[in-house]
């Protein structure tokens, strides 16, 4: 789950596609071609061509395993000629690759530098992606006023990830005072464009009367539904435990 600026977070209808994707992909399975899918053959075509968006896409399918197989070494391969040109999806995404080690020896450091290309292009996912790096201690120094920084700056953006941290990092006091209000101000943002454990911990300030004015169950159940409805387990439990 990253979410893109100005589209709305929705697990379910994500899984709805790709499950349709994956279908089609199945009945057309009598194709004597690796990519059965039509619309992979023409992302395939594209790609040969030089066609960097193309290129990413195909990486991105091959590491999900969206219309075939999942990859990582392929998605490696497409992701890298993509980010070769300058397509800032890519080095990110070539970011996760060589922080993670799929489809390529381990090395974060080298993720590090995908990261920050992609960051000088504006990429909000890879801003966001230096932030959890200063968080975690990975290729740098753990600093989670650093890790606070960068968020703030993935959210600015239009990271939906770094909106729902920083929600976090307010609630808890993690390289910040804590501040009930711009805690929820930030669940409130995040949830609004459909983050499901945003909508979780927006509900929990609601039930709690965390940040809030005043304690109503009332709008924590109807955050709950909103996240349970894109299958966030804690949400789920929590609806239960509310007609329990």
């Amino acid at each position: 789950m990253h979410g893109r600026p100005n589209i709305k977070i929705n697990q379910s209808l994500a899984e709805h596609y790709r499950t349709l994707l994956s279908n089609l992909t199945k009945a057309n399975a009598s194709i004597s071609t690796p990519l059965h899918s039509t619309s992979l053959s023409w992302l395939h075509i594209a790609a040969s061509s030089g066609n960097s968006s193309a290129q990413f896409c195909l990486g991105l399918c091959h590491y999900n395993g969206i219309g075939t197989p999942k990859n990582n070494s392929a998605a490696y391969v497409f992701c890298h000629r993509a980010a070769l040109q300058g397509h800032p999806g890519a080095m990110n995404m070539l970011g996760n690759l060589y922080t993670e080690g799929h489809g390529t020896p381990k090395t974060p450091t080298l993720g590090l530098r995908w990261y920050i290309r992609a960051a000088e292009r504006k990429d909000a996912a890879a801003i966001y992606n230096i932030g959890t790096l200063f968080e975690r201690g990975v290729a740098v120094d753990e600093d989670v006023r650093q890790a606070f920084e960068w968020y703030v700056r993935a959210s600015v953006f239009g990271s939906v990830n770094a909106q729902n941290v920083l929600g976090i990092f307010y609630e808890q006091g993690v390289g910040v005072a804590q501040n009930p209000e711009k805690a929820v101000q930030y669940y409130k943002t995040a949830a609004g464009n459909g983050h499901p454990h945003a909508m979780y911990n927006l509900a929990r300030c609601y039930h709690d009367g965390f940040g809030v004015e005043r304690r109503d169950d009332v709008v924590a159940l109807m955050w709950f539904k909103m996240a349970s409805e894109q299958g966030h387990l804690l949400s789920i439990l929590s609806v239960a435990v509310c007609f329990d």
